[in-house]
């Protein structure tokens, strides 16, 4: 398992936990090298991406079982808010900037990445099959720095009845901008 998964599914406690090692030089000995310190943007409610009022007949196309409410839904997404995890370089404290390499930031979710409604013979489920972010500007330059990044989270849609199993899966894509200081700049669809 790479780095990059085992942060993709972590508790609240264990973005924390992430987070916990502040301040460390980025070389493996400890000694020189620039100081880097992670930080967290987000919360992002994941129903917010996916926007299924949009999507509903997406959701009934595929679905051998009851969909759920649109209200039930968006409250199981939101329950389980999605997390940039950064890294800054604050080698020069009054200064902090982005690393330009090896340091991508990393795409948590907080709670439960799967969600399931069964009613009679039928099911619908709803699982986070993968989650992740790709660096796509970093403007050390300007005042303040910084980023802008592309975020994906594919979700996929099971249901199924004793006759059929049906499932897709559908990506959602956000372009997130943000500062160093981790202020949330903008958050929309690319």
């Amino acid at each position: 398992m790479t780095r990059r998964t085992a942060l993709t599914r972590l508790s609240v406690s264990g973005v924390a936990a992430a987070l916990g090692a502040v301040g460390q030089r980025a070389d493996a000995g400890g000694q020189g090298g620039d100081v880097i310190e992670r930080f967290v943007v987000g919360p992002f409610q994941l129903a917010e991406w996916f926007r299924p009022d949009a999507a509903k007949g997406l959701l009934e196309e595929y679905a051998v079982a009851n969909v759920p409410d649109i209200k039930d839904f968006n409250t199981a997404l939101n329950a389980s808010p999605l997390f940039l995890i950064c890294s800054r370089d604050v080698t020069n404290p009054k200064t902090p900037l982005f690393p330009e390499k090896n340091h991508d930031p990393l795409l948590a979710i907080a709670g439960t990445p799967i969600w399931s409604w069964t009613e009679k013979d039928a099911s619908f489920t709803i699982r986070v099959k993968k989650m992740d972010v790709a660096c796509d500007t970093i403007r050390n330059g300007e005042s303040p720095p910084w980023q802008r990044v592309i975020a994906s989270v594919a979700l996929q849609f099971i249901g199924e009845n004793v006759l059929i199993r049906s499932s897709c899966t559908y990506n959602v894509v956000e372009e997130i901008a943000f500062e160093v200081s981790g202020k949330l700049l903008s958050c929309k669809r690319p």
